[in-house]
């Protein structure tokens, strides 16, 4: 087999059977392009618990409520990553839906633990260039969260996904 991830991916859902779906899905396509990867299924639960980095990857306007619902599993030695912008698509194009909470990521901090900081990522990407495993993206990725989150909680990030800089 060809390369080999050095990290395990672990799919979440409300419905393990949902999970094991998606995790088949996925190790097919990366075994199709040769690559030995890990990837499993276990519910939203179990899931959170098991993570260093958990990534919210679920509709926005479910985001805020699933992270209520992991937040008492989380550890403060665990990231949380919020994809999710709040954007809607009709015949006129895209636009910016504005929760009440002011963002996505608003409403996930007001809900999640102190301890556990809210790192905002991936916005920059559109989600189908993000998910085409063909396109070489050849782009940065974007970072955001406090000053304290980024200088105090930094070292949780793995090895290989460290951030590279940042902006003062």
């Amino acid at each position: 087999m060809g390369p080999r991830s050095d990290h395990t991916v672990i799919i979440g859902s409300r419905e393990l059977k949902k999970a094991e779906t998606k995790a088949k899905e996925y190790r097919r396509e990366l075994q199709e392009r040769s690559i030995d990867a890990d990837v499993h299924a276990q519910e939203n639960e179990t899931a959170a618990e098991n993570a260093s980095v958990v990534v919210v990857i679920i509709p926005s306007e479910h985001a805020t409520s699933t992270v209520k619902s992991i937040t008492p599993l989380l550890s403060d030695d665990q990231i949380l990553v919020n994809p999710a912008v709040g954007m809607r698509q009709d015949t006129a194009g895209f636009h910016y839906d504005a929760p009440e909470a002011g963002s996505i990521t608003e409403g996930i901090e007001k809900v999640a633990s102190d301890r556990v900081p809210v790192i905002v990522a991936f916005q920059n990407l559109a989600a189908g260039a993000l998910s085409d495993l063909d396109d070489d993206l050849k782009t940065d990725v974007i970072l955001t969260g406090t000053r304290q989150q980024r200088n105090t909680r930094s070292k949780r990030w793995p090895r290989s996904a460290q951030p590279r800089g940042a902006i003062e």
